[in-house]
């Protein structure tokens, strides 16, 4: 849809999500080739953090495909006649949630059930199989909702805020039995008990970031179906874009909590920041 036939609002609004579609692709690309490329990263704990930046970058990608049909194809808001883009991003979500629910269940099995490995229970393996089974399980929800369902944008918010809520609880019942983890005056296992929750408390701002930027988007799909009001077009394609534009920006803050908070990213940067330094100074030598 060109510009010349926007409202204000759509042009605007358009313009912010393009941005950030580039934003977030830069993130979610760099996130996923640095964890393939360093071998600091390329660490078995990082295999469900990788499923999550991977799922940010499907929906990344299916956004700028929905907005390439939407520049060329003037009142096309959602391309499911071709691809049923609604199920691909809505999986992304579920997938997002799992993966983060996934991490807290790695950090209780390696601190509370087998904190020196003896049992065996994750391998790589095991933590590669698991990201797979919860693309295809989510795959097939999706796509059976999608043919099956004649309210499919409903059942889809439903899905997403039940997904949300048991994440959350089992976060907080997971991040409680970790703290609970006695360390006996072992500091090895003291240590590894403050990692662990660092890293719980990292991803509980990922999920906090994830329900702050979805309460909208779900919030008035559910409203929009249960009190039945009808707005006008442009308003409503206005809405449309506020939607996509805050649930892009939690792409973005997933891969920018990534940097922040994770002790392995950061030393990567710096690392990197010191390399650009010495060459700089090399070359003003030279």
């Amino acid at each position: 849809m060109a510009l010349s036939v926007m409202g204000g609002c759509q042009a605007t609004l358009f313009v912010i999500k393009a941005m950030e579609l580039v934003i977030a692709l830069i993130l979610t690309m760099s996130t996923l080739l640095l964890i393939l490329s360093r071998p600091r990263l390329r660490k078995q704990h990082y295999i469900f953090p990788f499923n999550l930046t991977l799922a940010d970058l499907t929906g990344v990608l299916a956004y700028a495909f929905i907005e390439i049909m939407r520049y060329h194809n003037q009142g096309i808001i959602y391309a499911t006649d071709l691809l049923a883009l609604p199920s691909i991003l809505v999986m992304t979500v579920i997938v997002s949630n799992m993966s983060i629910l996934l991490v807290a269940i790695y950090q209780l099995i390696t601190i509370r059930i087998d904190p020196f490995g003896v049992k065996n229970i994750i391998t790589t393996p095991r933590c590669i199989i698991t990201c797979a089974v919860t693309w295809f399980i989510v795959a097939g929800l999706g796509i059976a909702v999608y043919r099956f369902s004649y309210q499919y944008d409903i059942m889809y918010s439903c899905i997403i805020v039940v997904s949300l809520v048991a994440t959350s609880i089992c976060y907080i019942f997971i991040y409680r039995s970790v703290a609970r983890v006695e360390s006996n005056g072992n500091i090895q296992l003291e240590e590894r008990k403050k990692e662990n929750q660092r890293v719980l408390r990292t991803f509980c701002m990922v999920m906090g970031t994830t329900v702050l930027f979805m309460l909208y988007p779900v919030g008035f799909g559910l409203c929009r179906y249960l009190i039945h009001y009808t707005l006008p077009l442009e308003l409503h394609f206005c809405i449309v874009y506020i939607q996509e534009t805050m649930v892009i920006t939690n792409y973005i803050a997933n891969s920018l909590i990534y940097w922040w908070r994770l002790k392995d990213f950061r030393s990567v940067i710096t690392t990197f920041i010191k390399g650009c330094n010495t060459s700089g100074t090399h070359v003003i030598e030279m």
